[in-house]
């Protein structure tokens, strides 16, 4: 099924990538003890709070002449009165917490460690050369990121990644998007739409992918991510953007498949990013970054690919790309009656065709590239019956011109 250099518990990330992973060590359970701790342990300074007493100007809070005064009292009166419901509540949560991480960690052991496996994968094991019949390297200056979605194991991130690499032509770092079944990856994706939470794999891949768009040697990043990954994709953007300048953000582009996000930020351009100089690139790819196609947003490329009945873009992507008052920028393709979630077989294979890797220029027979594209306002249609009037998909996907190596 593999090859003989695949090692499900160990990744090979070769001097190309040169990820850093960091100890996953500000996770929820692990920042909560550590309050909980610090708070039990400078409680004792609680008593010079109000030290010195009896001030003698007029605005200080503690003046004892003032209505500020009054309500310190009440203030000070209620506190002590709830004192004792208070601690009872903060106990019992420091044990409910305590419960449900102690049964976090054996219900992740027990059923779902075996097929975690390492944080990143890279595929190819080793560093391929460049393809003579390219024009640009699809190697040197570019970066490519992968986060997978629901209910994949490593060999299942190994496929993924692994295709992508066939498809595309560029070596691909996937990262592990760890699973906990199917009804504990649901859940977790609920939590993370609904209070923003920051999940061990999105912890992991910020760093990494900060670190590419700030080095000047790299002048495109492409972060592809399915599912769940697309959720953890938007997170990864809303940190960048307080992160980075725009023209770091600038080397990004983004494609999700089988979306679960809630929202997809871009903000616009204060102005166009700025030329560098980069002595390490050739001229061609220079032109790249110093000339960057006219965009007002600060990611000027973001694809999200649908399929109409996919349940998980139902309630993520298609659901929050109509949703009023939700930020979901980048251009999202609905395949008319496609089904079925899977990256590679419902998504990849569909929408690009089975061997698209041999510099193709036309869309592969029977995939979703030949069908028409019609633009909706918020979102474009590919209905299941071709319109000769208008636009192909083909036409229209940014993301179809990587396709052998190619670099638009």
């Amino acid at each position: 099924m593999f090859g003989s250099d695949y090692n499900p518990h160990g990744t090979k990330t070769y001097a190309f990538f040169e990820p850093i992973v960091s100890q996953d060590n500000s996770g929820p359970f692990q920042i909560f003890f550590k309050d909980v701790i610090s708070l039990i342990w400078n409680s004792r300074l609680s008593l010079f709070l109000f030290w010195p007493p009896f001030p003698v100007r007029p605005l200080d809070e503690l003046y004892l002449f003032s209505w500020s005064f009054v309500e310190l009292i009440w203030f000070t009166f209620w506190s002590v009165v709830q004192f004792p419901i208070v601690l009872i509540a903060f106990l019992a949560l420091i044990i409910v917490v305590g419960v449900v991480g102690l049964f976090t960690w054996i219900h992740s052991v027990l059923f779902w460690k075996i097929l975690h496996g390492p944080p990143i994968q890279v595929y190819p094991p080793n560093l391929p050369p460049f393809p003579p019949d390219l024009e640009v390297s699809p190697i040197d200056g570019q970066r490519w990121i992968y986060i997978n979605g629901i209910a994949t194991g490593k060999a299942l991130l190994r496929q993924n990644i692994e295709l992508l690499y066939e498809m595309f032509n560029r070596p691909i770092l996937g990262i592990n998007n760890r699973t906990y079944g199917f009804l504990g990856d649901i859940l977790e994706s609920v939590v993370q739409r609904s209070f923003g939470f920051r999940t061990a794999e999105t912890r992991i891949a910020l760093p990494i992918i900060r670190t590419y768009l700030q080095d000047p040697n790299i002048y495109r990043v492409v972060l592809i991510a399915h599912s769940q990954g697309g959720l953890i994709a938007s997170h990864i953007l809303d940190d960048l953007y307080t992160d980075l300048s725009e023209f770091d953000l600038h080397k990004l582009e983004v494609y999700t498949f089988g979306s679960a996000a809630l929202h997809f930020k871009n903000p616009p351009l204060s102005h166009n990013p700025p030329p560098t100089s980069l002595a390490a690139l050739d001229f061609k790819r220079a032109l790249l970054i110093d000339n960057p196609p006219p965009n007002s947003r600060a990611v000027p490329h973001i694809e999200h690919y649908c399929n109409e009945f996919d349940m998980v873009t139902t309630w993520g992507a298609l659901s929050s790309s109509q949703s009023p008052g939700t930020d979901f920028l980048g251009k999202v393709f609905v395949a008319e009656g496609a089904t079925g979630h899977l990256l590679n077989q419902f998504y990849l294979y569909q929408w690009f065709g089975e061997s698209p890797q041999d510099l193709p220029i036309a869309p592969c027979p029977n995939t979703f590239m030949g069908r028409s594209v019609v633009d909706l306002g918020n979102r474009f249609w590919l209905p299941e019956i071709i319109d000769p009037r208008v636009p192909i998909m083909w036409d229209e996907s940014r993301l179809r011109h990587y396709l052998g190596g190619r670099t638009p």
